[in-house]
């Protein structure tokens, strides 16, 4: 939580965490159904659109938005 109630973006540290996840568990190699959206993790993309990943936005500020969960288990992690 941001203690100025201020946001300047997505927050980097959140990408890197689940990019990190993405790679450690084979990513490219996942399998998500297209029903479930296929495999939209990519590191130029919003993260709240990859699939699985859930966000809330923060005080309903544009691109401030916190990771709340993840939903993963139709893609086959490795």
């Amino acid at each position: 939580i941001l203690a100025d109630d201020s946001c300047v973006g997505t927050n980097p540290t959140q990408r890197n965490a689940l990019l990190a996840l993405y790679t450690s568990t084979s990513g490219p190699n996942w399998n998500c159904p297209s029903y479930y959206g296929g495999n939209t993790w990519n590191q130029t993309d919003d993260y709240c659109r990859w699939t699985g990943v859930y966000c809330l936005r923060w005080n309903n500020v544009p691109d401030c938005d916190l990771v709340m969960g993840l939903d993963l288990e139709y893609c086959n992690l490795n």
